[in-house]
Formats: C-alpha cells, sequence, structure tokens
C-alpha cells in the first residue's frame, strides 16, 4: 500500500502520522486520537521505557519512532510506539502469535467439558516489561506528548 493511500476501518479515518491524528482531533472537534496516543505514552513513562539524556549518546544508534494508528471493532482508537528496529542487529529470532477468539472460546469448551482447571491472562504489555541489550536513542517529533524533541535513551525495547 503507498504511503498517500487514504485508508479508512470501522467508518474511521486511520492516521499515518501523530501530527495528522491531531489535526483530525481538531477537525472532527474530539480528542479520541490525542487520548490513544496519550494513553500509549503514558504506558511508555509508567514502564520506564525512555532515560531522558542530556547529550545524543555516540555509542548508540539512532532509532526512528513512529505511531501505528488503528480502530478497535468497538471503535476504540489505538496508538503503538512502533521502533526502527531493522536498524539494530538481530540477535534471536522472535515471534508473537495472536489467537482467535473462536479458538479461546473452543478451548474453554474442551476444558469445561473435561472438567479441567482453566487460567487466563493478558499479555498487552509484556513487550514493555524486557531490558534492552541494545544501546539506542530516539527523539520523538511534534505530537508525543511530554517526550517531544527531547533525547531519549531506551531502557526497555521490544525488538520483535
Amino acid at each position: 500500500m503507498h504511503a498517500s493511500t487514504i485508508v479508512y476501518k470501522y467508518g474511521f479515518r486511520l492516521p499515518r502520522t501523530a501530527k495528522e491524528a491531531l489535526e483530525m482531533d481538531q477537525a472532527n472537534g474530539n480528542t479520541l486520537w490525542s487520548h490513544a496516543i496519550n494513553k500509549e505514552m503514558n504506558k511508555m513513562d509508567k514502564f520506564c521505557v525512555f532515560k531522558e539524556a542530556t547529550s545524543i549518546p555516540t555509542d548508540h544508534i539512532c532509532l526512528r519512532c513512529h505511531l501505528v494508528f488503528d480502530i478497535k471493532l468497538d471503535g476504540t482508537h489505538k496508538a503503538r510506539l512502533v521502533a526502527d528496529g531493522s536498524n539494530t542487529p538481530c540477535h534471536t529470532d522472535s515471534y508473537s502469535s495472536v489467537i482467535a477468539p473462536e479458538h479461546v472460546r473452543l478451548t474453554m469448551l474442551v476444558a469445561t467439558l473435561n472438567d479441567l482447571e482453566q487460567a487466563m491472562i493478558d499479555l498487552e504489555n509484556a513487550y514493555l516489561h524486557a531490558l534492552t541489550q541494545e544501546k539506542a536513542y530516539t527523539i520523538l517529533p511534534q505530537g508525543f506528548g511530554s517526550f517531544c524533541g527531547k533525547s531519549l535513551s531506551f531502557t526497555r525495547l521490544y525488538m520483535g
């Protein structure tokens, strides 16, 4: 898909950049995208993903970061911060699967019919708990809240 292609999902237009998302909020008279951005950036702050650096570290590589926008089935606006992992050396392969809700329901049905004990967990932010071995920094552009324009070293970085 071309970078300038306008994409809609569930009747909502998906922005390509944080700046575009904030402009869409202003045009629509709401704060749906800015709320999604703030929620994601608050997670980054809560899990100490970044450490502010007083200068650009010379032994670190620079990773470009951007937000990926999506709409959930219920209309919730979602923003996810992603780093340009193609610029880092790959030390290990990683894979994160997604299971369909139908498969979860079927597994629970089989477990119930066989009187098996069931346990579940939500791993939405599991990637934020892993410490990074890579030495990397970024400078986030306009639209990234309190992180905007600061030189930031990564303390936690998901390279999957």
